[in-house]
């Protein structure tokens, strides 16, 4: 059986490229990819992954952050106000890293536990807690917004 249109000559179709080693690639090899089969130079090791220098000495955790207290501000506390603006019926509930104050039992605002540092996400309010010297299972601490101070509280279970 015959085709019924006449086939052209056997042509190299331009999707195989030459082996480099063996002589120049054809014209329709972009440049990008003249040299895409060469073998590439090791990569430098992602600096996650590096060594430090030597000179370098781990510092503990202790050091860099003192009050990191997250495991035992764990629950529920009330909110006790020492001095500044702060209504009374104020509570938190902290629970890992993550935290909510109430008013009066109605959620008022979530935050993170930073370390010492309650931050607030949709309010430009940070709290800064510290253990109570007078007390073991209590806390003090102010409320800051930009960085002013507004109040001071005490955590109290």
């Amino acid at each position: 059986m015959t085709a019924p249109f006449p086939l052209p000559a056997a042509e190299p179709s331009p999707t195989t490229v030459p082996n480099p080693s063996s002589g120049s690639l054809p014209a329709s090899v972009p440049r990008r990819l003249r040299g895409a089969c060469q073998p590439r130079e090791p990569r430098k090791p992602h600096l996650a992954t590096a060594e430090p220098p030597e000179s370098v000495t781990p510092v503990p955790r202790k050091v860099t952050r003192p009050y990191d207290h997250a495991v035992t501000l764990q629950g529920s506390w009330k909110v006790r106000r020492i001095a500044g603006l702060l209504p009374p019926g104020v509570t938190k509930e902290i629970d890992g890293r993550r935290g909510r104050t109430l008013l009066f039992g109605v959620h008022f605002g979530a935050f993170r536990v930073d370390g010492a540092r309650f931050v607030y996400q949709f309010w430009p309010i940070v709290d800064v807690v510290e253990p109570d010297p007078d007390r073991a299972d209590a806390y003090v601490g102010r409320g800051t917004v930009f960085g002013l101070t507004f109040c001071r509280f005490r955590m109290e279970r």
